[in-house]
């Protein structure tokens, strides 16, 4: 018979594949879109055909950051440096506003941030609710730690000796 602390391990094994499928997921849509801006900015001439967002994706241990920056860059030809600024998303929808990346986004690139952004945005919230999932079972194996119980529960009643 397996135990309950193995059905958890195994619950939290499967969710944390799920984590590295979300974030091989992200990686491609990330892809996408950089595929997508250096082909446009290999055809365009100067700074104004650059894009002036960046889509970094990264995961540290069961955490996805899928994040937008903008860049603006100065100084002479030659010396050019960037200057990043993060973009601040809804803690609530997981999303950055439109209205938001609009502001950043060359208009060539706009239509792609947004069916980028709408894949991302799906992607934080799957990952959060996996992430919560893990949580909840490793929750659930501290409290059997603390209050064991045993496989010999069932729905069938004891037996007084009376019958």
């Amino acid at each position: 018979m397996v135990s309950l602390v193995e059905v958890y391990d195994q619950g939290i094994v499967e969710l944390e594949k799920c984590v590295q499928e979300l974030h091989n997921i992200s990686m491609n849509v990330a892809d996408r879109y950089w595929d997508f801006v250096n082909a446009h900015e290999d055809k365009g001439k100067g700074w104004d055909s650059k894009s002036a967002l960046q889509l970094s994706v990264y995961r540290r241990g069961n955490h996805i950051e899928i994040k937008w920056t903008s860049i603006k860059w100065y100084g002479a030809k030659g010396k050019r440096t960037s200057l990043r600024t993060p973009i601040t998303k809804n803690p609530d929808t997981f999303a950055y506003h439109e209205t938001k990346l609009k502001v950043h986004a060359k208009d060539w690139e706009f239509d792609m941030v947004k069916e980028t952004e709408l894949k991302m945005q799906s992607i934080r919230r799957q990952a959060h609710h996996v992430v919560r999932g893990i949580m909840s079972l490793r929750n659930a194996k501290q409290v059997n730690r603390v209050t064991p119980i045993d496989g010999s529960l069932s729905d069938e009643p004891e037996s007084d000796g009376n019958d």
